[in-house]
């Protein structure tokens, strides 16, 4: 799902049927926001397409179409919980995101976990709100991209390798989803948390795509 910059032609589109009409170019399908993020479920997960340097840098050391990964949190109202660049662990509304990114951020669920296991795995993202970004994991998991790297480097499924330090987005969600369910659900089998990568989501078979969030205000936008 790598999708060129054209997502700001979203803006000028007049009816939800020419931006379905647009996404569907990509095999992608609109979930229009606000009226229908309920569609979301606690725990799914949701990737960025990049936007602005770092994110560029990030995606592109992470050879793969996304920069950033957060998780749908709130059973009323939708949040998002995140381990974000600059800005390190932290809890904010769905609508904000959406509203900045709108066409950039793909949602795909996990396909067996209960909605119990659903809500433990936000509570355990919800506990890195306030850490600290973890830049040198992230340094790590990119050096493994770099020419000869990975015969040098160490690669190992241990979950611990590189776990006493902060984590970066990808890998807080590999923890959360992992610790939820006692091990039984890991996002990326044969792969330690500090090496998965947002575009490891997508890949993996134990997630599906729901939606492409799409900002639309029904009081100002027609239907």
């Amino acid at each position: 799902m790598r999708l060129p910059f054209f997502m700001r032609s979203i803006s000028r589109c007049r009816t939800k049927d020419e931006v379905r009409r647009l996404l569907g170019e990509y095999e992608l399908r609109p979930i229009f926001c606000p009226r229908d993020k309920s569609h979301l479920l606690p725990a799914d997960a949701l990737l960025y397409r990049p936007a602005g340097l770092a994110a560029g840098i990030i995606s592109y050391g992470a050879k793969g179409g996304y920069s950033h990964f957060a998780m749908v949190g709130g059973s009323v109202k939708r949040t998002v919980v995140e381990v974000r660049e600059w800005q390190g662990g932290r809890i904010s509304p769905l609508d904000g995101h959406v509203r900045r990114r709108s066409g950039r951020i793909d949602v795909f669920s996990p396909v067996d976990l209960t909605f119990p296991e659903r809500f433990r795995a936000v509570e355990e993202m919800r506990r890195f709100d306030g850490v600290k970004y973890g830049w040198g994991n992230l340094f790590w998991a990119a050096v493994r991209h770099l020419p000869f790297a990975r015969w040098l480097m160490p690669w190992t499924v241990n979950d611990d390798w590189l776990s006493k330090g902060p984590p970066f987005g990808s890998q807080a969600g590999a923890i959360a989803y992992r610790k939820a369910t006692h091990g039984r659900f890991d996002p990326v089998t044969r792969r330690a948390d500090a090496y998965t990568e947002p575009s490891d989501f997508e890949t993996s078979p134990l997630f599906d795509y729901v939606g492409t969030l799409v900002w639309w205000p029904e009081e100002v936008r027609s239907t």
